[in-house]
């Protein structure tokens, strides 16, 4: 009988490791995230579950700095990429996701 294991992830751990260690010049999609997972368990043991913690990207608004100029960041190309690697996993069969609250605490010059 094999040992039933769940996987707890730090997403955006695991999102810049996998970058550098795979050396891509973007965030690996959830395709390459899945595969990674799933060959962490070894022949004796099989998935019960992969909860995959990661903050969701931030929806507010601010102003640049320097610039002045309004910023939405649920616009930007990586809240984009990130909210539509949310629903890719989600899909995915064993991989749970939660997601937490992103707050923007201002900007540092």
């Amino acid at each position: 009988m094999k040992k039933s294991v769940a996987i707890i992830v730090d997403g955006q751990f695991l999102l810049h490791r996998l970058k550098d260690a795979l050396g891509l010049s973007k965030y690996p999609d959830a395709t390459v995230i899945k595969k990674f997972l799933y060959n962490l368990i070894i022949e004796e043991e099989e998935i019960y579950r992969i909860f995959f913690y990661q903050g969701e990207p931030s929806k507010q608004k601010s102003t640049k700095p320097i610039s002045k100029e309004e910023i939405e960041f649920k616009d930007s190309e990586t809240a984009i990429f990130f909210s539509n690697l949310l629903n890719d996993l989600a899909k995915q069969e064993l991989i749970a996701v939660r997601v937490g609250e992103t707050q923007f605490r201002g900007w540092k010059l």
